[in-house]
């Protein structure tokens, strides 16, 4: 089968609290070349067509890792169920490539509160 299914996981917020979390390669998995970004995309829900509700940038990516520290001012009006992906965007191996972007996680946001 071609192409990739990204991880399904949960992103799990809780009221009156910012999102903090890092991602980590697995071992196996070659490290983010320097100039990678990434975000995670929050929509109203799963469909094609759904309204982005958020994006929130990666506070630093490194050879190993994504992090994030999302502030609770914008983590608050996210509700319950809604979607989200984390792309991560490699910069163009070349000067005539175009920057590559990959889904690696996806899923649903539960709220604490």
């Amino acid at each position: 089968m071609a192409g990739y299914s990204p991880v399904r996981e949960n992103l799990i917020l809780t009221r009156d609290a910012d999102f903090v979390h890092i991602y980590r390669r697995h071992q196996s998995d070659p490290e983010f070349p320097p100039g990678t970004t990434a975000e995670i995309v929050i929509t109203r829900n799963n469909r094609s067509d759904s309204e982005v509700l958020a994006t929130w940038p990666a506070e630093n990516v490194s050879e190993d890792d994504v992090s994030f520290w999302v502030q609770v001012v914008d983590t608050n009006p996210i509700p319950d169920r809604a979607s989200w992906r984390l792309l991560v965007h490699y910069p163009p191996m070349s000067a005539d490539a175009e920057l590559q972007d990959f889904c690696w996680f996806r899923g649903s946001v539960k709220r604490e509160q």
